[in-house]
């Protein structure tokens, strides 16, 4: 599993609040600052060594916090080992300019249903910056939209990948907002937050073969496999990109994934770990190669 923490700004970030210099538009309440840029592979242990978000705030005339909008996370049907987004999306009467989640507040998801891969800005909105912990699954991020506000729409997106099985659901669930401003800088009370959540389902209109997570770290992976035709024979073989064959083992053709349970290490026929770097995965099925697919061992 990994945990990643993205600084999506420039190298140079103010640390302190600007004044703000009359007959000029203040500047955007929102300043990620504390975010590293980094990768965390290995067990659970894994902490978030820093997340501070630092808002730089100027108001403009009243201090008082004005009523908030909804903040709604879509619910998602996904095929097993597919992709697609999650939505977080803003619905109310208040326009938002800047919104921040964590390091109090969190979004979280099921990792041994769904591992998240980005966390993109949309409809106007840049993330500044943003963690995310696909061992204990759950993503902060701070956003803003430089442009102007939104009032009705998608604010962020998050692009999720399926590990887990048909049949499984993760709720993704926002515990709240640390802190959300309107586009007269003014902070916004009473954000009411709507959960979503990711639902696995199987479709099979071809034989395929997805393995996830991918890269594979230390901790292994799965590969799920659909067959579009009744066989007696389906093999998973992985290739070195030299052509040497280095793994090889004979699959359920009733089943969908290997393992059946758990997770397949990254370890060679001859029993030794595999070479970090890219391997071809190919399902042969009645002794036809059929479909292929690229993974990454990354440990």
């Amino acid at each position: 599993m990994t945990m990643t923490e993205t600084f999506h700004t420039g190298d140079t970030l103010p640390t302190t609040a600007t004044p703000r210099v009359a007959g000029l538009a203040p500047p955007s309440p929102c300043v990620a600052n504390g975010f590293y840029s980094r990768s965390h592979h290995g067990a659970c242990g894994v902490l978030i060594a820093s997340l501070a978000v630092l808002l730089v705030v100027v108001l403009r005339g009243s201090s008082l916090a004005v009523p908030g909008p909804a903040l709604v996370i879509s619910h998602e049907l996904l095929d097993v080992s597919g992709e697609t987004y999650v939505t977080v999306s803003i619905s109310g009467t208040v326009a938002l300019n800047c919104l921040q989640i964590g390091p109090e507040n969190v979004i979280r998801f099921d990792p041994d249903v769904i591992e998240v891969e980005a966390v993109e800005g949309c409809n106007g909105f840049v993330v500044l910056a943003s963690s995310v912990d696909n061992e204990r699954g759950e993503i902060r991020a701070a956003a803003t939209c430089p442009g102007g506000s939104v009032a009705e729409g998608p604010a962020m997106r998050i692009l999720v990948r399926a590990i887990g099985v048909p049949g499984q659901e993760s709720a993704v669930t926002l515990t709240g907002l640390d802190v959300a401003y309107d586009a007269e800088s003014r902070q916004v009370a009473g954000v009411i937050v709507a959960s979503g959540g990711v639902h696995l389902r199987e479709h099979v209109l071809a034989s395929s073969l997805a393995c996830g997570p991918n890269p594979i770290s230390a901790e292994g992976a799965v590969f799920f496999y659909t067959l579009a035709q009744a066989s007696d024979e389906a093999v998973l073989k992985i290739y070195a990109l030299t052509g040497r064959l280095v793994f090889e083992v004979e699959l359920d053709a009733s089943g969908s994934r290997f393992p059946a349970y758990g997770r397949w290490s990254p370890v060679g026929q001859d029993g030794e770990p595999l070479v970090d770097g890219p391997y071809l995965a190919v399902l042969i099925v009645g002794g036809v190669p059929c479909c292929q697919t690229k993974v990454i061992v990354a440990r």
